[in-house]
């Protein structure tokens, strides 16, 4: 769970009038976002992201866990042995914190667990994301059938639906003419974003931190990420990064137009409340 969520459920900073029920509220402050039954019933985020995985056509899924976590794969070999999982088959890995840290050393390093616990997964390609991002099945099946070994969509900035002073701190995509990654720029200066935009076709395209990979032109990368200055941690976003910079026509960009519904604060759950309820009514009951 993100700080900023904990503290807003602490504080009710952000919150709408609308009050959540106490179980959410112990929810968000014990269980892991993508486990929060924010869906009619109680049914988990991370349910309703499965299944729009598994509706553009995936099948096979690792859930990389935090070593605390006790509830994820108990309700999920719950789901898949009762013949609800939409098709889907799961596996487990364990994201293991090093002795000298006290918390895990990040995304990327993340990723690399995962492979190195499932060696099978170390040929061909997967995609991989946030379990606390509702990414939409278009977005899934548009990574699954691009013929770049190697993509990420490309959300415009502009129709994200999110409240300017919070879109203003993404990072933007700055590709070239055809859509190839160049690199991730933190903090664009104006200047900078009349040029990333010159060279998109006009649209500022932000990551929502889902990617495909070809496992093995991208695992050494995951090995061998500098951790982050500031925040001491192997990140994602990092590795894309220095895959674009060492190699400008390794990574295909997809540009995107859709909102996206996650959980970053308490008022956020309420909203994705009823999303979930407009969007999703095959799935009304757990």
């Amino acid at each position: 769970m993100s700080s900023r969520m904990k503290r807003a459920l602490e504080t009710g900073e952000g919150l709408p009038n609308a009050v959540l029920d106490e179980k959410l509220v112990q929810q968000a402050n014990t269980l892991p976002k993508g486990m929060i039954g924010v869906g009619e019933g109680g049914r988990p985020f991370m349910e309703f992201l499965l299944y729009n995985a598994a509706k553009a056509g995936y099948r096979d899924v690792i859930l990389l866990l935090n070593p605390k976590d006790t509830i994820t794969q108990a309700h999920f070999e719950q789901k898949e042995s009762a013949g609800e999982s939409w098709g889907l088959s799961f596996r487990y890995a364990r994201q293991h914190i090093p002795p000298d840290r006290e918390k895990p050393l990040g995304t990327a390093d993340a990723v690399q667990q995962a492979l190195d616990q499932h060696p099978d997964w170390k040929v061909g390609e997967f995609v991989v994301c946030n379990s606390d991002n509702l990414y939409s099945a278009n977005v899934f099946r548009l990574l699954r059938d691009t013929p770049h070994p190697n993509a990420l969509p490309a959300y415009n900035r502009a129709t994200m639906g999110l409240p300017e002073d919070r879109i203003k701190t993404f990072a933007l995509l700055r590709t070239d003419a055809e859509g190839y990654l160049q690199d991730i720029v933190e903090k664009p200066t104006e200047e900078e974003e009349r040029e990333i935009a010159r060279l998109s076709g006009g649209q500022l395209g932000i990551s929502m931190n889902i990617f495909k990979f070809s496992a093995e032109f991208a695992y050494v990368y995951f090995v061998t990420e500098s951790l982050h200055p500031v925040r001491n941690e192997k990140e994602l976003p990092g590795v894309v990064r220095t895959i674009a910079r060492q190699h400008p026509r390794a990574i295909f960009t997809i540009p995107v137009q859709e909102i996206m519904p996650d959980l970053t604060s308490k008022a956020d759950i309420l909203v994705v409340r009823e999303y979930l309820k407009r969007e999703f009514p095959e799935l009304s009951e757990p």
